[in-house]
């Protein structure tokens, strides 16, 4: 390998390095994927699963995700979209998707109340 070559290879590294680590840890390894990761694990078929709204939480609790997700039932059809709230066990930093627990809700029950307040920093209906 000449000295040219030898540069270009230093130099795409470093570029991977400034620019694909920060991505890879922020789309697999971030609070937000963890929230996505466990509301997957509590779905019957979670490689047909769609997000709509997925977000951070309003509040003090840094670490509080919702928006709603849609996938496929026992019977094979679409559910329609369901409202989820993911929270991390007793308010701690998330080290895996384990540390979250998810409450699904319709847009009428008392997780939907917690979704209003705690996301949107609205007024429970």
């Amino acid at each position: 390998m000449n000295d040219k070559n030898q540069i270009r290879l230093i130099i795409a590294i470093a570029v991977f390095a400034v620019i694909g680590i920060p991505w890879y840890l922020q789309a697999f390894h971030s609070p937000s994927a963890f929230a996505r990761q466990a509301v997957l694990a509590n779905l019957t078929d979670p490689d047909s699963a769609v997000f709509e709204g997925h977000r951070q939480g309003r509040g003090s609790d840094p670490f509080v995700y919702c928006g709603k997700v849609n996938a496929r039932n026992r019977m094979g059809g679409m559910s329609g979209y369901t409202w989820y709230l993911a929270t991390t066990r007793n308010g701690d930093p998330p080290y895996g998707q384990s540390s979250y627990q998810v409450r699904f809700d319709s847009s009428t029950g008392s997780v939907y109340a917690q979704i209003r307040t705690r996301c949107f920093g609205l007024d429970p209906e």
